[in-house]
């Protein structure tokens, strides 16, 4: 039987080698797709912004980790 199919959209986009490499090694190690763990990330990564968004500052320290690259 076929895996039913899932909601969401395609997204192509071009990774720094160093990234991949990372995300390689911890999609190994916890035992998750790529797609799986990117998700959960960004998920994570987004819901915490927008946490600290609307207590009214968003917590610039964290989030300047990821746009330093």
């Amino acid at each position: 039987m076929a895996r039913a199919k899932k909601d969401g959209k395609r997204i192509n986009f071009y990774m720094k080698t160093s990234i991949s490499d990372l995300l390689d090694l911890y999609c190994d190690e916890v035992g998750q797709t790529k797609t799986e763990a990117t998700e959960r990330i960004l998920k994570r990564y987004l819901e915490n912004y927008f946490a600290y968004k609307s207590n009214g500052a968003v917590a610039k320290k964290a989030f300047d980790v990821v746009s330093s690259d």
